[in-house]
């Protein structure tokens, strides 16, 4: 089960963290760097790609190809969630572009609707066997994980982090002198700056995620690298890989994450200018520009898939909540309680959904599990037979 702060579990944020030590002299390109992390999984022969069409699950299987290709293993094989009732999510277009371009012809797509509800059957089932796992949407997984049961799914996680954190962040001359002044200073300073006001917060619920926000913000990076460290050491990050290991043993199925590999992101910060590449795109293009199609690498735009996580089965739980099984301080339930009988729920607020959905399930368990314990203890009450001798 994941530990969370009240504020976080409020937010749906996980804060903190500690910088990684990103490795020093890294004599691989990017590119080889890239093709380093995935190699495992196409050595062993059943290597699945987690693949949506964007630019990073994009890099993670055209670098699978490319190693297939050269070794003489077979191809990964992508798996691709669609969810026609999102709009939103469709990527169709991007993904014969690329599946197309890499020459790949075995393809996994899955159709889904309700069944990634936050609450819905695969959520359900890591909730009860796990507890509260982080992110909300972690169970996304869970489908592409029973595919590649017996084999590894390569995921994308970490793609959004690795280009940012390695591009350059200008920073203003008020930021810059604000470093001079002493850490309790600069927090409260950047806690009033900082803009987290979700309508479910209580003014000290609002304070506090101001507060955790700007702790996170304290640190300026001197250097790319500095950044990166930051980046790659956030709890956020480690959190989310925790639970999708726990899903992937659930499906017998191992999981990995390349474009978190510390040797690919040293190799990019030594590729990187000092102050970063110009742009995001310039990182992505230095890793697996040259596996990609061109239009694919610039691309701004990118799928969302909430629609699919406040379904059927969020409205009916949220209309079920009666309140209680939240950090009052933080949490307003009214408010709360409105924001959920709208049409759409902001994803902050899901991880709280699943908390008191599996808090209630947990308390429908308790009478069934005492009677069950009732029916098969050994009855006390009967005469007690004796060899006679």
């Amino acid at each position: 089960m994941t530990r969370l702060e009240a504020v976080e579990l409020a937010t749906g944020v996980v804060f903190g963290g500690t910088p990684c030590e990103i490795p020093l002299g890294v004599e691989l390109s990017p590119p080889a760097a890239l093709e380093r992390a995935v190699a495992p999984a196409v050595r062993s022969e059943r290597c699945f790609v987690s693949f949506s069409g964007g630019r990073d699950s994009s890099a993670v299987l055209a670098a699978a190809a490319a190693v297939a290709r050269r070794e003489g293993h077979p191809l990964p094989v992508p798996i691709t969630l669609r969810a026609g009732e999102v709009p939103q999510s469709d990527e169709t277009e991007w993904q014969e572009a690329v599946v197309r371009a890499l020459g790949i012809d075995d393809w996994i797509r899955i159709e889904v609707r309700d069944e990634l509800d936050a609450v819905g059957p695969y959520a359900r089932k890591a909730l009860e066997r796990h507890g509260l796992l982080w992110p909300f949407n972690v169970h996304f997984h869970s489908p592409m994980l029973e595919q590649a049961a017996g084999g590894t799914l390569l995921t994308g996680a970490g793609g959004d982090e690795l280009w940012l954190s390695s591009s350059q962040q200008p920073v203003g001359r008020r930021r810059r002198l604000l470093q001079l002044a002493p850490a309790p200073v600069r927090r409260a300073l950047l806690a009033r700056r900082v803009a987290i006001d979700f309508p479910w917060l209580t003014e000290r619920g609002r304070r506090a995620a101001c507060t955790a926000a700007a702790a996170d913000m304290l640190a300026l990076p001197r250097t790319t690298r500095d950044r990166m460290a930051e980046m790659r050491g956030t709890r956020g990050l480690a959190t989310a890989v925790a639970s999708l290991e726990r899903l992937a043993g659930d499906a017998g199925a191992s999981i990995a994450h390349p474009l978190l590999d510390l040797q690919l992101w040293g190799a990019v910060a030594a590729a990187a200018p000092r102050e970063g590449f110009a742009h995001r795109n310039d990182a992505l293009a230095a890793a697996a520009g040259h596996l990609l199609p061109r239009q694919l690498v610039g691309r701004s735009t990118k799928a969302s898939f909430d629609g699919l996580f406040f379904h059927d089965h969020s409205r009916a739980a949220a209309r079920a909540w009666r309140g209680g099984g939240l950090p009052a301080d933080v949490v307003d339930e009214v408010a709360l309680a409105e924001h959920w009988a709208g049409e759409v729920a902001d994803s902050h607020s899901l991880t709280m959904l699943q908390s008191v959905w599996l808090a209630s399930a947990q308390r429908a368990e308790q009478p069934r599990r005492h009677l069950v314990e009732q029916l098969e203890a050994p009855r006390t009450d009967q005469p007690q037979m004796r060899e006679l001798t």
